[in-house]
């Protein structure tokens, strides 16, 4: 462990947003701190508060935030939604403990996060209450195909976003139909934001009707477990119908750099896009196309 002052000296370094991020990770190995430290970090101002000792929160507490430029894009779509005169609503599937949807729900006029994990719920609450985002809020269940109780087996590792609905699962918890809860709650939304670890496929089923008639942008999670869903035109097709652009989001970014979509590569996450613009948004200073 380095002395305080070198510490905060190396900090000062990995959270630049004006130095690569990948040459951020590599000082970030030497900046490690002890499981266990709380930290409060200011998040395009407001306050993230965690604890060290897991996946996310040394991920912020060392470069600021978690998939960064995710975070940026939603804001970019976000805040371009409005000047376009349409009124943003955000749904956050897979919330778990509400950095994304901290970070962009202001943006928003409605913003919708859904985590079923308790433990990591109530920390999604206690960020949007902390910042008094009224305008927001976390529902105590997942989003499926079907309304049920599914077997879910919670993180083995310190990623807390890694529990899966799995077969073999200890917990049963709650899903719902995502086209019935729009209904009920009077959701249209315009951006959607998915990470369930594997589920995504079920999740955007659960939602045909929404994609059908809101025409939503999503940005997905693209990972060895979802890669045969979105691998093909056919399989896309077959969940988000005609009209949808897809886009790679480049890993290891602070600000988004979106590439035409190879079912091949690795993401951060995948951007389906209305084919009825082409995005043009600018991050950061850089175009993103």
């Amino acid at each position: 462990m380095p002395s305080v002052e070198r510490h905060s000296s190396l900090l000062a370094l990995t959270r630049n947003p004006r130095i690569p991020l990948t040459i951020r990770k590599k000082i970030g190995k030497l900046a490690r701190p002890p499981s266990g430290t709380a930290f409060r970090i200011d998040m395009f101002g407001l306050s993230y508060e965690g604890q060290t000792g897991n996946h996310m929160d040394n991920k912020i507490y060392l470069y600021g935030m978690h998939e960064a430029a995710t975070v940026r894009l939603m804001r970019d779509i976000l805040a371009r939604q409005h000047t376009q005169g349409l009124s943003p609503v955000l749904m956050d599937i897979g919330t778990n403990a509400g950095q994304h949807l901290l970070a962009t729900a202001a943006l928003a006029d409605r913003a919708f996060g859904f985590e079923p994990w308790s433990p990591v719920h109530a920390r999604a609450e206690r960020a949007l209450s902390a910042n008094g985002l009224k305008h927001a809020m976390v529902f105590p269940f997942g989003l499926s195909d079907e309304n049920a109780q599914l077997r879910y087996a919670p993180p083995a590792t310190d990623n807390f976003g890694a529990g899966s609905f799995a077969d073999s699962g200890a917990l049963a918890l709650k899903v719902r139909r995502g086209d019935e809860v729009a209904r009920e709650h009077n959701i249209t939304p315009t951006l959607l934001k998915i990470d369930v670890e594997g589920f995504e496929r079920r999740v955007l089923k659960g939602l045909e009707s929404t994609l059908r008639n809101c025409r939503p942008v999503v940005i997905f999670e693209y990972s060895d477990m979802s890669r045969n869903d979105f691998d093909t035109p056919e399989r896309r097709a077959d969940i988000f119908g005609t009209g949808y652009s897809f886009y790679g989001i480049r890993r290891s970014r602070e600000y988004p750099v979106l590439d035409s979509f190879n079912p091949q590569r690795r993401y951060e996450n995948v951007l389906a896009w209305p084919e009825t613009e082409k995005p043009c948004f600018q991050s950061g200073g850089s175009p993103i196309l």
